[in-house]
C-alpha cells in the first residue's frame, strides 16, 4: 500500500506544480505590466489593475485549493473502497481455505470409515464362517 501513498503524492505534486506554474505566469505578466506603465498619469489605473490581478490570482489559488481538497477526498474514498474490497477478498479466501480443509477432512474420515467398514466386514465374515 506504500506505493499507493506515493502515487497519490505524485498526483498531488503534479497538480500543485501546475497551479504554481500558472500563478508564476500571472505574476510574470503583472511584472511586465508594471515595467511598461510607469508613467504618472497611469499610476492610478495601474494600481487598480494590479489589485485586480492580485485578486484574480487569489481566486485562482482558492479554486485550486478547493479542487485539490475535492480530489483528495475522492482519492481517500477510492482508497477506502479498494481497501474494503481487498479485505473482503482476503476474508473470502480464508473462508474458502477453511471450507477446503473441512472437505478434505470429511473425505479422509469417509475413506477411513470405508476402510474400517471393509476391514470389519472381512473380520466379521472370518468369524461367521
Amino acid at each position: 500500500m506504500a506505493s499507493d501513498g506515493q502515487s497519490i503524492g505524485s498526483v498531488q505534486a503534479a497538480h500543485l506544480a501546475e497551479g504554481i506554474a500558472l500563478i508564476r505566469e500571472d505574476l510574470r505578466r503583472m511584472a511586465e505590466d508594471i515595467k511598461q506603465r510607469p508613467t504618472h498619469s497611469d499610476l492610478g489605473s495601474l494600481k487598480l489593475l494590479v489589485e485586480k490581478q492580485i485578486e484574480l490570482v487569489q481566486q485562482k489559488l482558492d479554486q485550486r485549493n478547493e479542487q485539490h481538497e475535492r480530489e483528495m477526498r475522492y482519492l481517500a474514498e477510492k482508497y477506502e473502497a479498494v481497501k474494503q474490497e481487498l479485505d473482503e477478498v482476503e476474508q473470502r479466501q480464508k473462508t474458502s481455505e477453511a471450507d477446503k480443509k473441512k472437505l478434505q477432512w470429511q473425505i479422509v474420515v469417509g475413506f477411513l470409515t470405508a476402510i474400517g467398514a471393509a476391514a470389519g466386514g472381512t473380520v466379521w465374515q472370518g468369524f461367521v464362517s
